[in-house]
């Protein structure tokens, strides 16, 4: 067969099996997704444009990554202008919880967040799982384990949320571009933490006072076909 470069590939190749041209981002796929859509951009104004058009409801799970520890301010916007929409009883994954995140123990009381799936907490949030805050108990595992669980489809997520400094029209996201690119940065105790290029607590000498605490990043969401 030829491909869309008008190369000649076989049809089957040995320990492989079944051989398919790539056709176009649009064409489907084995499991009747497809890669992208006919044109248009898929950026959005704001957050409260990327939840409606994430289709998220009442109960719906949502998750996040913890890649910008305890400078990470996506997850409190997100959750903040879901409760501006009205929404309640939402169960959220994120991969960590830090002291950034006291904003939710607020929405926690007001019963905006119903549960948490979790590798790791702490900070007032964690304070609050302590005292009984959630309407129902938490899920604490390894960060393996909430691999293994998105996997299996235990943990079933309706939308995952991701900063990121630099997207292009379509989606594609990475840590390298843009003007707050992302670097490793060695802390003073000798552990590593993702930091934004150019923030105030990246230092030549690749040392930080401490984990940084403000960032302006770019969100990707990713939905679940219901």
């Amino acid at each position: 067969m030829r491909n869309v470069l008008g190369r000649e590939l076989p049809y089957t190749i040995d320990g492989i099996g079944e051989l398919r041209s790539y056709g176009s981002p649009t064409m489907t796929r084995d499991d009747g997704f497809t890669s992208g859509r006919n044109g248009g951009s898929k950026l959005l104004a704001n957050i409260r444009s990327a939840l409606a058009a994430g289709d998220v409801r009442d109960g719906a799970m949502l998750s996040f990554h913890h890649h910008l520890r305890n400078g990470d301010h996506v997850m409190n916007l997100v959750l903040i202008e879901a409760a501006r929409m009205g929404l309640r009883d939402l169960r959220i994954a994120p991969s960590s919880n830090f002291p950034v995140h006291e904003p939710l123990v607020a929405l926690l009381n007001a019963g905006v967040i119903r549960s948490v799936h979790t590798a790791y907490a702490s900070g007032p949030v964690a304070d609050a799982i302590g005292r009984g805050g959630l309407r129902v108990p938490a899920v604490l595992q390894s960060h393996g384990g909430r691999a293994r669980a998105i996997e299996s489809g235990e943990l079933m997520i309706d939308v995952a949320f991701i900063a990121a400094p630099a997207s292009d029209d379509y989606g594609n996201i990475n840590g390298i571009s843009g003007r707050k690119r992302m670097r490793h940065t060695r802390l003073r105790d000798g552990r590593r933490a993702l930091c934004q290029a150019g923030c105030r607590h990246h230092r030549p000498s690749g040392e930080v006072s401490d984990l940084p605490r403000r960032h302006h990043a770019g969100l990707r969401g990713f939905r679940r076909s219901r």
